[in-house]
């Protein structure tokens, strides 16, 4: 007689805790300007009885969270956003109904100002991680 193993499950969303859909989420590259149209991406792994996802952009420097989306189709493995962010870096946030899956970081800048160039990096610091360094801002008094 086989024994099955108890599975921790996730009672708010009926599914087990170890399913894990997305394994990678794509940043935008480079620099994008305020209000530009943006594809997301990711790698994904069918599941059955897939829940919609959550897509949030998160300021790498204070932590502020803005929600994008809360019903994305996972399996698409892209959704399109428009960047109506203040200036800043952020990265990309997507939970698959078992937690949250992290792009790399991008910058947004405003239309007519010189495109920054970021800094070299990984990506964010999952939340409970250590902050990243702080990206240089350029300031000018006109």
């Amino acid at each position: 007689m086989e024994i099955l193993s108890e599975k921790k499950w996730d009672n708010q969303n009926n599914i087990p805790k170890d399913i894990k859909e997305v394994t990678a989420v794509n940043s935008p590259t480079g620099s994008v300007v305020v209000g530009a149209t943006i594809t997301t991406t990711w790698s994904y792994t069918p599941q059955a009885n897939a829940i919609p996802g959550t897509l949030r952009v998160i300021d790498n420097a204070t932590k502020n969270t803005f929600l994008i989306s809360s019903t994305i189709n996972l399996t698409s493995q892209s959704f399109s956003w428009i960047a109506a962010l203040p200036t800043g870096t952020y990265y990309l946030a997507i939970n698959d109904g078992s937690s949250n899956k992290y792009s790399g970081t991008f910058i947004v800048y405003q239309a007519g100002g010189a495109a920054p160039t970021p800094a070299a990096s990984s990506g964010p610091q999952a939340p409970s991680g250590a902050t990243p360094p702080a990206q240089p801002q350029s300031s000018s008094t006109n």
